[in-house]
Formats: structure tokens, C-alpha cells, sequence
């Protein structure tokens, strides 16, 4: 089927076939944008929903995800894969109830009767059910009483001694996820049925996170006052104190941490951003240098590094720290909120307004008009490339640094400055180009619209690694396109 989108035509099932291409490719965000192609010509096509609601689901935006695959299963209720998708988008955001209906639905499409059931038990789980959870796991053994996954489940509920460790328990599964407010609700729903440290110190944690400090200092006060011995939750009480404004007490207590626990990352991590926020670089700097040691996989590592040098006016190699903290994790909008605020301290004005429309493409899976502005500036490639020159990096360095501006302008939206990053490579540091190198080429060419030039990329991937299953996918999928 094809339509019209007032100026050009639009063939559904062929960008259908090039959307799933990319999520199995794993590029569900090259996935979302022809998704969201798709709908505006068809907003009600069944496919195009559950599509959308895959690919949100592969950047993490669940709850956005829940709602194109609720559309989708309007639709077409025909549809087990659909349901499937819903409910494990459901769990994941912390859905309780939809995740009931969802995999109550499935079970009329003969599910597998073990697994299904352990959805069954998550989902209750979710809706604060726990006697229906516990029955749920119950059911599930009995399908497959070797079930690793429903075995762990019926350890971990039968462990929870009353409601309101349970309300703490579910409120943390909450917490991991991000969804700090209604993990908050369940910590003072427990502390009015009971007062514990572990409500209170959970309760100070979320308001930290939801940028209530005053409110949090009061509960992680109790929550020490309960429980001495506890130094966690001593490490929070300090970012509680130094958000508070009170500089001296919060690095007393971190100092307090650190000489019991010298390498204790959340401390470090908590005493390094304030010395950065005070603009004490000499005292800073070893505290950064023993976290690049320790957590490098961290983004705050070198988002601190990265303010730290800005702040001292290296704003190169500041931009530098700042693409090696994004592309540690670049689905994240508070990785793209972090860079937005650095590309601004290190005068990138169009880079930074760039950061903030991928942040909000991040958390909406939509990207704003803002971002796509044609007033735009961006640094010119061959200032660039000169910069990096002069800098006097290793071939190493270099590599890494192509590598990651290559990274960070794909995920601004700006694949063809991307694709000469990645050209840059190959021609200036061939030793350097690797497997993963060369398939990120051929899924930009292939979003850029140019699939012959993909398969090159691809077919390049498996000579330097021929076992890349995720290769070979790739080619299947061009074959299937007959490109």
C-alpha cells in the first residue's frame, strides 16, 4: 500500500521492512524516525503503532511505548506479538495493570504457560498484589518447577515480611527505573505504616534525585540517627548538605566516608562535583584522576573532568572529556543535558542546542523543531580536523576521539559530518578501523539513503570480523531488499 504525504509518496511496507531492518540491526532510533515518517502519512496503520512502540521501547522510552502499542493492539487485537510488546513495555515501566491485561490477553494465544505466568507474577508485583504475585510464581513452577527466573522470584517474595517492606521493595524496583515520584509515594506510604532507616533512607534518595534537598537532608538525617552504622547512608546526606549550600558539612561527612573507604566511587564522585562546583581544580584534580581510574565506563567521570577543564579555559580538550562521557551512554537525556551545558561552556553554541533537542528527543521520542533549524551554526569540519591535528594526540588518542565525534554527530542528527569522521579514520588510521567502525558506516549510509554504499560497509565488517553475526544480518536484510 502506498499514499501521499502532499508532496511525494510513501511506500508503508517497504519503510516497514527498513524500520525492522534497523531495530534487528539495532538502531531504534533510525527506527523511530522512519516510524514516525510512516505515521504522519498514516496514523492509524496498525504496523506503523506497533512499530513506533518497539522502537521506543529499544531507546527506553517505555511509557510512550505503552501508548502506540495500546493504539496498535486497539487495531489490530489479532496480534500476539503485539500484546507481548505491551506487556513487557508495561513491566518495564513499572505498569502493573496494563501488564495484567496484556499478558491475560496473550494466554487466549497459547503462550508458554511458565513464563507467561512470571509475567503474570511481575505484573502483579507491580500493582502491589503481592499474595496474587506469590500465586502467579506459584503457577509457574508448577508448569516448570526448573524455572531459574520464577525459582529467584519465589526466594525473593517469600523473603518480604510484611506490606510495608513490601511497598519499600516495590518502590526501589521503581527507583532503578527512574521513576522516582512514585517510587517516593510507596517510601511514605511504608513510613506511615511503619518508621524504619531503610524507608527513610530510600525517601532521601528519591527527593535527591527529584532536586528536593531540603527534604531529603530531613529523612537521611533520621535515617543516620536509626541506623549508625550505616555509611550509605552518610554519602547521600553529604549531597544532601552540599546541594543544601552547607560546603563544610557535606565535605566533612565525605571526608568521614572516605577515610573508612577511600575508593568508594558514589563518594568520590560526590566530592569531586563539589569541588568542580567550587572551582577548585587543584584540589579537584586528583579526586577526577582517581575516578578515571576507578569508573572510567562512568559518564560523570568525565563530564567532571570535562567542566573542571573548562573551567581552568582548556576548552578543547574539555570537549574532548565531554564526547567520551556521551558515548558511554548516549540514550540517556541526562547524558545530552550534561553536553548541552558544556558545549555551551566551551562556546558551541549550535552543538549545545543540538544536545538539548536530542534530550528531548530522548525523553518524547519525537525531535523538536528547534533542533532542526536551518539558522544552526555548526564548527566547520576542516577547523575541526585542524584543532585535532595541533592537539598533538597519539594515534591512539586520535583514533578514540574520531571514533567518538563520529558517535556523537550520529546521534545529533548530523550523519553525513559523521560519515567523514568515520571516512577520516579508515584513511588516516586504517589499523584502527574495526567491526563495530565499519557497521556504524553502513547503518549511517543506510539511513543517509544509500544502500549500495552500506552493503560496501557491511561486507567490510565481515572481512574484519567474519563471524559478526550482526553483519551478516545486515547483508540478509539488504538481500531481502534486493539492494
Amino acid at each position: 500500500m502506498t499514499t501521499a504525504d502532499g508532496t511525494r509518496e510513501i511506500d508503508i511496507p517497504s519503510l516497514l521492512d527498513i524500520a525492522a531492518w534497523l531495530l534487528r540491526d539495532g538502531d531504534a532510533e533510525g527506527a523511530l524516525q522512519v516510524c514516525n515518517d510512516i505515521l504522519v502519512a498514516a496514523p492509524r496503520n496498525a504496523q506503523a503503532l506497533a512499530c513506533k512502540g518497539r522502537a521506543l521501547m529499544g531507546v527506553g522510552r517505555y511509557d510512550q511505548a505503552v501508548r502506540f502499542l495500546e493504539r496498535a493492539s486497539a487495531s489490530d487485537s489479532g496480534r500476539a506479538d503485539v500484546w507481548d510488546m505491551l506487556g513487557t513495555a508495561a513491566l518495564a515501566a513499572g505498569n502493573g495493570e496494563v501488564a495484567l491485561k496484556a499478558y491475560t490477553r496473550l494466554q487466549r494465544f497459547d503462550a508458554e504457560p511458565s513464563g507467561n505466568y512470571l509475567n503474570l507474577a511481575r505484573a502483579a508485583y507491580f500493582s502491589l498484589d503481592l499474595e496474587r504475585a506469590r500465586d502467579y510464581v506459584d503457577l509457574s513452577l508448577a508448569e516448570n518447577p526448573d524455572l531459574p527466573l520464577s525459582k529467584e522470584w519465589e526466594t525473593a517474595l517469600k523473603a518480604i515480611p510484611d506490606h510495608a517492606s513490601f511497598l519499600i521493595d516495590v518502590g526501589r524496583a521503581h527507583g532503578r527505573r527512574g521513576r522516582f515520584e512514585h517510587g517516593l509515594s510507596l517510601f511514605l506510604e511504608s513510613l506511615k505504616e511503619r518508621e524504619a532507616a531503610d524507608g527513610h533512607l530510600y525517601a532521601g534518595r528519591a527527593l535527591l534525585a527529584l532536586g528536593r534537598p531540603t527534604e531529603a537532608q530531613e529523612h537521611l538525617t533520621r535515617a543516620s540517627e536509626l541506623d549508625k552504622e550505616n555509611t550509605e547512608v552518610l554519602s547521600d546526606l553529604a549531597s544532601a548538605l552540599a546541594l543544601n549550600g552547607d560546603t563544610a558539612g557535606a565535605t566533612r561527612v565525605y571526608d568521614q566516608v572516605l577515610a573508612a573507604d577511600p575508593d568508594r566511587i558514589e563518594v568520590l564522585l560526590g566530592k569531586a562535583q563539589l569541588l568542580v562546583d567550587a572551582g577548585d581544580s587543584t584540589a579537584a584534580k586528583p579526586v577526577v584522576d582517581r575516578l578515571i581510574e576507578l569508573a572510567p565506563q562512568q559518564p560523570e567521570t568525565w563530564f567532571l573532568q570535562a567542566r573542571m577543564l573548562a573551567h581552568d579555559g582548556d576548552r578543547f580538550n574539555a570537549r574532548l572529556a565531554a564526547e567520551r562521557a556521551i558515548v558511554r551512554d548516549p540514550r540517556s537525556p541526562l547524558t545530552w543535558l550534561a553536553a548541552a551545558e558544556l558545549m555551551q561552556m566551551v562556546d558551541q553554541a549550535g552543538l549545545a542546542q543540538l544536545s538539548r533537542g536530542r534530550a528531548d528527543f530522548a525523553k518524547t521520542g519525537k525531535t523538536p523543531s528547534s533542533a532542526r533549524k536551518e539558522s544552526l551554526v555548526l564548527p566547520e569540519l576542516t577547523a575541526e580536523t585542524a584543532e585535532l591535528d595541533d592537539a598533538g594526540l597519539t594515534d591512539e588518542q586520535m583514533a578514540e576521539a574520531l571514533r567518538n565525534r563520529a558517535t556523537v554527530y550520529a546521534n545529533l542528527g548530523q550523519v553525513e559530518t559523521a560519515l567523514q569522521y568515520l571516512g577520516l579514520l579508515t584513511e588516516r588510521l586504517p589499523q584502527f578501523e574495526t567491526e563495530e567502525s565499519a557497521r556504524h558506516k553502513g547503518s549511517l549510509l543506510l539511513r543517509s539513503g544509500d544502500p549500495v554504499g552500506a552493503r560496501h560497509s557491511f561486507e567490510r565488517a565481515l572481512e574484519l570480523d567474519p563471524n559478526s553475526a550482526r553483519a551478516q544480518l545486515a547483508i540478509q536484510r539488504l538481500d531481502a531488499l534486493a539492494v
